[in-house]
Parts: C-alpha cells; sequence; structure tokens
C-alpha cells in the first residue's frame, strides 16, 4: 500500500511542471494568432483603402478566424473539468 502512495506523490510531482509547460505554449499560440489576426486586420484595412474590396474581405475573414480560435481556446480552458 505505501508503493501505490509513494506512487502517486512521485506521480504528481512529475505532473507538475508539465502542466506548467502545456499552459506556457498555450499562452504562447494563444499570442501567435492573436499577432496573427491583428496581421490580416491591418492588411485587410490597407486592402480597403486601396479599393480592393474582395480582397480586403478575405482578410478580414482570416483575421476573425484567428479571434474565433482564441475565443474557443478560452471557452475550453474555462469549463468546468
Amino acid at each position: 500500500m505505501q508503493v501505490l502512495s509513494y506512487l502517486r506523490v512521485l506521480g504528481s510531482a512529475l505532473l507538475r511542471p508539465l502542466r506548467a509547460i502545456h499552459r506556457f505554449v498555450k499562452f504562447l499560440i494563444k499570442q501567435e494568432y492573436q499577432a496573427d489576426g491583428v496581421r490580416h486586420l491591418n492588411q485587410g484595412l490597407d486592402l480597403y483603402n486601396q479599393g480592393l474590396y474582395h480582397d480586403a474581405l478575405k482578410q478580414f475573414d482570416q483575421a476573425l478566424s484567428y479571434f474565433q480560435r482564441i475565443k474557443r481556446s478560452r471557452q475550453r480552458s474555462y469549463s468546468p473539468q
């Protein structure tokens, strides 16, 4: 029975750093999605100002997809486990 409790403690000690790494990677991915979304948004604004409305719409749509990914990932991280 003691071996089982030692294994639980060992498992807990090993999982804690992995969870922190996982959270950090998710944070970096979110930052990348935000940067990509803003980049597409700015490109869309430039194209819109040039009168290239169809191309601007494509860029806005791409930006929206990045922002929706961020929103979905936030909803999953806040959902009760």
